[in-house]
């Protein structure tokens, strides 16, 4: 008896050890996340994008009634986070926060792409479209400014074309990737512009109105260079205030040219379009972009 109760409790012990060792090693498969209080609430901000705000959503949205219901189960767990976290219980907050986003996930994985996906990326196809029409007329212009024509420009043009003939065809993914070339190109030509060589500028002009026309042009060119430069460059709070309000003070003084000129004042007008343009070349170098004034 005494030694059946020995292998009675040898075997409690094993089987306790293997409960232990499964239960930590489900444990260690769940992620870690921080349970500092500012660590918890930008997952509260993460979250509460994804199941609002997030393309995903959108998607959720316009789609099945399963879809639907698994949105609001979402909402709901997200909902118990916001109370626990105002109670200051992170764990919990963290838990129910862990909940929404996987069954987030699992709506938006059933909805797949669908028709808002699809026309998502034909809205997205247009507007870089737009954006590749509008940088190639600034590089064309530039060339004419520079009196140093882009060999690249056809080669540039056939690559929208066709994007556009396999948009049309309704292979929007490829078209993308021919869009893409494009744009990447047109890139390259107009940063060429960071070499540090001068634009020409001693070019003459026959009466105060040619020369407000130039310069409104090159005007033009230098808010299009904001675009290319600057769009997908990641620059901090603080840098992009400081290139707004550049920005800002750049489109007041185009504002104040066009009115002057508008009253026959050509030489005012140019003196402000020449500050306006002084401005954007300060907003792309204070954003990290050198470009020649």
């Amino acid at each position: 008896m005494r030694c059946l109760g020995i292998k009675s409790l040898i075997n409690i012990i094993i089987f306790t050890l293997i409960s232990i060792s499964m239960i930590y090693a489900e444990e260690n498969k769940k992620p870690k996340f921080s349970l500092e209080r500012q660590a918890v609430e930008s997952r509260l901000n993460n979250v509460e994008r994804l199941i609002y705000q997030s393309s995903g959503a959108r998607r959720v949205a316009g789609g099945s009634d399963q879809a639907k219901a698994l949105q609001e189960q979402a909402a709901n767990h997200f909902e118990k986070a916001q109370l626990y976290f105002k109670s200051s219980n992170m764990q919990l907050a963290n838990d129910e926060l862990q909940q929404a986003t996987l069954i987030m996930f699992q709506a938006i994985r059933l909805v797949g792409t669908g028709e808002v996906g699809e026309s998502k990326l034909k809205s997205d196809y247009q507007k870089k479209r737009n954006s590749l029409q509008a940088l190639l007329e600034a590089l064309q212009r530039v060339a004419v400014e520079k009196q140093s024509p882009s060999p690249e420009t056809d080669k540039i043009i056939q690559y929208a074309e066709a994007a556009d003939k396999l948009a049309a065809e309704g292979n929007i993914k490829q078209a993308q990737q021919q869009l893409n070339i494009a744009y990447d190109t047109v890139k390259q030509e107009v940063e060429k512009l960071r070499s540090g060589d001068t634009l020409v500028r001693t070019l003459k002009f026959a009466s105060s109105e040619e020369e407000y026309v130039y310069e409104l042009d090159r005007n033009d060119t230098h808010f299009m260079l904001v675009k290319l430069l600057l769009e997908d460059r990641n620059i901090n709070s603080k840098t992009q205030v400081a290139v707004d309000q550049l920005l800002l003070q750049a489109r007041q003084l185009r504002s104040q040219a066009e009115e002057d000129s508008e009253g026959g004042d050509f030489e005012e007008g140019i003196k402000k379009l020449e500050q306006s343009t002084s401005q954007i070349v300060r907003a792309i170098r204070r954003a990290g972009v050198y470009i020649p004034g």
